[in-house]
């Protein structure tokens, strides 16, 4: 990678040890006027150019970012000195032209041009030949994101090995070849399949803006956006509130701030969902949302004993949000039931001795009356004697209405 920069050579401070500079072309300079650099990298062929003005990028690889400003022509020899061999054959010559690259030069993307030419006349040698594709890519890691949290990219350069990375938002250079310029924003560790790069403390204005990794001549910049198929970002614990109402229908409310995308919840009683749909309500603060979840619970559903548990998902992974809350215990209609029947069993059975243990009394009763009647009609002045007052009466009674 090299780097040739308005006023400020990143090259004098040991990133190539050869030597590139820039200077001024078409002078003299006229006020108002364009002004025109021209960037040497003839001692380090077939290197793209990055062009910075301070620490802004202008031109990175034939990009231009502000066009209305700046505009940049290149076009490089990887090879000044082919390896030429020839042989006279009568007034003209057989010449085999062998072109090797360094070894520490990567070529992809793009095509290669042959030129050659004699006496400064063009010799048509056939047409270019296109490069492989060069794979430099930067993807998110450490999934789900958490507002306010940190973000962790990584940029893969595993197709250019040895390379080391720069890192830009936007326009603006934030990490060179480990380098940090912003430490309390960004962090970066580097390994030999590329470098990560962490933006601490994400807030709104980390997303919607490009980020770009380079390595070697090889770029690759992207959009970090939140994405509802594959981002998640989860609120703090501070920024998730919960209101429980056990004696009312509304039974719970929680509030989701700051959270993407909006989550799905389920109220559990006794390991059955009692609720399929709660309502949800959510507005746009930015990037994010904040929703608001009410779990209403229908007028026929009762609910005592065990726990109500409340889950939460985004992207099928679970967020938390607060204990079980326990319920009463219930009153058991079926255990009372059961009572009333059993004493009501009780009550007929203690019914039906009673009036078994009645009957026999009677019956008894009555049996000594007729011993005693029978006795009286063979010899009355004998028993009667023996009874007292109101005896003799119940017999006299019980015998009146004997035939």
């Amino acid at each position: 990678m090299i780097w040739c920069l308005l006023l400020w050579c990143v090259c004098c401070r040991g990133i190539s040890s050869q030597k590139v500079f820039w200077e001024i072309k078409d002078l003299a300079i006229t006020s108002g006027g364009n002004v025109t650099l021209f960037c040497n990298t003839t001692s380090v062929p077939g290197r793209k150019v990055t062009w910075m003005k301070k620490s802004d990028v202008i031109v990175h690889h034939g990009l231009v970012f502000y066009r209305s400003k700046f505009a940049e022509v290149s076009g490089t020899n990887i090879l000044q000195t082919p390896t030429t061999t020839s042989e006279r054959d009568g007034y003209f010559y057989n010449v085999s032209v062998s072109i090797v690259i360094p070894y520490q030069l990567e070529l992809c993307d793009g095509y290669l041009d042959v030129k050659c030419s004699l006496n400064n006349q063009t010799i048509p040698v056939g047409n270019k030949r296109a490069l492989p594709v060069c794979n430099v890519f930067w993807e998110i890691k450490d999934l789900a994101i958490t507002s306010g949290g940190n973000v962790t990219l990584f940029c893969n350069t595993t197709s250019v090995p040895g390379r080391k990375v720069t890192w830009m938002k936007k326009s603006d250079v934030i990490v060179h070849h480990g380098l940090v310029f912003y430490r309390s924003k960004f962090a970066e560790v580097s390994v030999s399949e590329g470098s990560f790069l962490t933006i601490m403390n994400a807030n709104e204005s980390d997303f919607g803006v490009s980020y770009t990794c380079i390595a070697d001549i090889f770029s690759f910049d992207s959009m970090l956006d939140l994405d509802v198929l594959n981002v998640s970002v989860l609120p703090n614990d501070n920024d998730v509130h919960m209101s429980w109402n056990l004696e009312s229908r509304k039974l719970l409310q929680i509030y989701f701030s700051g959270i993407f995308p909006i989550p799905h919840c389920q109220i559990f009683h006794k390991g059955t969902n009692i609720l399929q749909t709660p309502t949800t309500t959510s507005e746009r603060d930015g990037y994010f949302y904040n929703v608001s979840v009410s779990i209403v619970i229908p007028y026929q559903l009762e609910l005592c004993d065990g726990y109500l548990d409340v889950k939460c998902s985004l992207n099928n992974q679970t967020i938390p949000v607060g204990n079980k809350r326990a319920l009463p215990v219930c009153n058991d209609s079926t255990e009372t039931n059961d009572h009333t029947v059993l004493l009501i069993v009780l009550g007929i059975l203690v019914l039906v001795l009673l009036h078994c243990v009645l009957s026999r009394i009677i019956e008894c009763e009555i049996r000594t009356l007729i011993n005693i009647a029978s006795t009286l009609r063979t010899n009355p002045k004998q028993e009667m004697s023996s009874l007292n007052k109101s005896e003799r009466m119940e017999t006299i009674t019980f015998l009146a209405q004997t035939p």
